[in-house]
């Protein structure tokens, strides 16, 4: 028997819902590490969705003839996926309308499978500990969040508080005026590195898809334009330092990075504006050893970051 997993109506799922869209994640590594066809349907975005590859998407409308054109008689089944319910077929009249058989089975056979491989940690055995930090629904239902061991169970507020006590003196500055795909993975940087803010500078809607929800844990600040950016970084007493490959760059290996600072990036593709430039009190470049002009913004953040770290953080362990 061939399997088929469907996912439906995914562009209502709440961004913010970490556990469903850990679970949904999961089912489909499992799918596709099964050689499972995965449909992606519905009429609401998908990229909130972190793992999404090149699936094809339909509306519901649709449904009949996508099935169709797999194949589907009664002998396949097919799982559906749908935020509310995440891991439960539900019936749908298009489904009926295709011939399809929606069926549980598939789902409790992936279920089993996916327990080894979840994030996290299920409910907290009694009697649960005590604290304010605590979450009482993540106790009874389990954490899968992206977190640390050490923060489970913690309430999203009581983490940013317990992260804003010990975050580094560096900023993290991208510039945006073509909505980069790159800010997702400089926020998840930021967090990694514990920065202590990010800041957009130029439009504000940016991908939040690789920032893995970290976003929900570091600070981001936007900044309408270049001068309303440079204007807040004076009053900061904070030097801004450009990360690019320019003529007049320097090596960040032998740069000696202020403790307080914002470290600033260009655009993938065109790099730093002139007015960004002319507003660094340096620009430095990453030492590259290959054929590649440069490497990605997102990249490029995550060394600059671990550069400042390995001259000013504590490190332990």
């Amino acid at each position: 028997m061939k399997d088929l997993l469907i996912l439906a109506d995914l562009g209502a799922c709440p961004r913010d819902d970490e556990a469903k869209m850990q679970r949904i994640s999961d089912l489909l590594d499992t799918a596709r590490r099964r050689q499972i066809p995965v449909v992606w349907s519905g009429d609401g975005g998908f990229g909130h969705v972190s793992n999404r590859t090149n699936e094809p998407i339909v509306t519901l409308d649709h449904l009949p003839t996508v099935l169709a054109s797999y194949s589907i008689d009664r002998t396949l089944s097919v799982g559906v996926i749908r935020p509310d319910t995440p891991g439960q077929a539900v019936t749908d009249a298009a489904w009926k309308a295709s011939n399809g058989v929606l069926t549980q089975e598939i789902l409790a056979r992936w279920s089993h499978d996916n327990e080894a491989r979840q994030v996290g940690v299920g409910p907290h055995p009694t009697p649960w500990p005590s604290g304010n930090h605590l979450d009482p629904e993540l106790l009874l239902s389990g954490d899968r969040r992206n977190v640390l061991d050490q923060y489970r169970y913690w309430k999203h507020d009581a983490i940013v508080a317990e992260l804003d006590k010990r975050r580094h003196g560096f900023h993290v500055a991208i510039e945006n005026w073509q909505h980069d795909f790159n800010i997702g993975t400089m926020v998840r940087n930021a967090n990694a590195f514990l920065a202590a803010e990010v800041h957009i500078v130029g439009k504000k809607k940016w991908n939040r898809r690789g920032a893995m929800v970290t976003d929900k844990y570091q600070h981001v600040r936007h900044h309408h334009d270049f001068p309303g950016f440079i204007a807040w970084a004076v009053e900061e007493g904070l030097p801004i330092i450009g990360i690019d490959i320019l003529p007049q760059s320097t090596p960040i290996e032998n740069a000696d990075l202020p403790e307080r600072c914002v470290l600033l990036f260009g655009q993938e593709g065109p790099g730093l504006t002139e007015a960004a430039q002319a507003a660094c009190e340096k620009v430095l470049s990453i030492a590259q050893f290959g054929s590649t002009r440069s490497v990605n913004a997102g990249v490029a953040s995550g060394i600059a970051m671990h550069a400042w770290v390995l001259q000013h953080a504590q490190v332990t362990g």
